[in-house]
């Protein structure tokens, strides 16, 4: 039996991947994963869908860090030897690396590493317990080669994968999406429109975003969906540069993959990543993506067609490479009935074969 172990069950990119692969897995009756210990009760915005797909939910019933600590090192007095047990955030894994120091743990221990950067009480975290688990999974190369992965005794990449099947059913269901998704924001069916998902953190950088939205023509309209601490600070951004009327702060929304089906260009002004779910999707889906080549960025957009990979070090870079790539992009609506037709690398199928098979052995 898999056990996974998450902070939170929110929309960001480790739990939409964890419920991407729950899905599928429900859906071909394999469902490998029978439990999700949720450590962080606040983030509970996916926790509905998750328990959908048949997979118990035990929520430890509270957003302290430390009660979580000592809760889940209570819950993992439970864990089995035929066990494996899948932790997908630093400091619940932290808990449970310490009860293995202590031969307290007879489960195999997997973390899950999604992430080049952590603070550094996190980073000694890991210097001190890391080679008490028995497999760092890595999202995308380059955090296998990062400081947050440093000291485990076994690594494998297995890079992310998207249900490009259920795109593609979404798509050929709504014809017209691209016509009613901009009539919801009060746009003309013809008007240019720019994606962005992610949470709303500073390292996100939709602020340089929406820099560079004030040099773009005022028919383009910009839809970041998200939600975070840094709300209020891009809401008073857009009053002061009089752009409320073609920028549109959704907050959260499930499948906001569809968004980007609808968009004729994605933006991407992140200074940090793992592996962008995100883009993941955008790349499926086939959109034109403006992003900077940090993380597994690169990984994901190697020779998609009409991306733009911007070095890390040169933000001033971003508002003319979005604005080329606006030019560039074929109109939504001429290829939206062609979105997620096209065979792909990041499929859901291989990623949870590959996930499996290396928690489970």
């Amino acid at each position: 039996m898999v056990i996974e172990v998450v902070r939170g069950l929110g929309l960001g990119g480790a739990e939409s991947l964890l419920l991407s692969r729950l899905e599928y897995e429900a859906a071909n009756k394999t469902s490998r994963t029978a439990r999700v210990i949720n450590t962080h009760s606040p983030e509970n915005y996916l926790q509905s869908r998750v328990a959908a797909t048949g997979v118990v939910i035990d929520d430890l019933e509270t957003g302290s860090r430390w009660s979580a600590a000592v809760r889940l090192w209570r819950v993992a007095r439970e864990f089995e030897v035929d066990e494996s047990v899948v932790v997908h955030s630093p400091w619940p894994a932290a808990v449970l690396k310490l009860r293995r120091a202590f031969g307290m743990l007879p489960s195999r221990l997997v973390e899950v590493a999604h992430s080049t950067s952590y603070a550094l009480p996190t980073r000694v975290l890991g210097r001190l317990l890391n080679r008490y688990a028995d497999l760092c999974i890595a999202v995308s190369p380059e955090v296998a080669d990062s400081v947050t992965t440093i000291g485990f005794r076994q690594k494998r990449v297995i890079l992310a994968g998207v249900d490009r099947g259920r795109m593609r059913q979404w798509i050929v269901a709504n014809p017209h999406a691209v016509s009613t998704f901009r009539r919801e924001l009060g746009m003309d069916d013809s008007a240019p429109l720019v994606v962005s998902v992610g949470n709303l953190y500073e390292d996100k950088r939709h602020k340089l975003l929406l820099e560079s939205v004030a040099s773009l023509p005022e028919k383009v309209h910009v839809v970041i969906v998200g939600e975070g601490p840094a709300r209020d600070a891009l809401e008073r951004q857009i009053d002061e540069m009089g752009m409320s009327s073609r920028v549109h702060l959704l907050g959260r929304r499930a499948d906001a993959w569809q968004w980007m089906a609808v968009a004729d260009v994605v933006a991407h002004p992140s200074a940090r990543e793992g592996l962008p779910i995100a883009l993941t999707e955008a790349r499926v889906v086939g959109v034109p993506t403006v992003a900077f080549d940090v993380g597994g960025v690169s990984s994901v957009l190697d020779e998609s067609a009409g991306s733009k990979l911007l070095p890390s070090d040169k933000p001033q870079s971003f508002g003319p490479a979005l604005a080329d790539a606006i030019r560039r992009a074929p109109a939504a609506g001429d290829v939206f009935g062609n979105r997620a037709s096209v065979p792909s690398t990041w499929d859901v199928g291989r990623y949870a074969d590959d996930f499996y098979h290396h928690v489970q052995h």
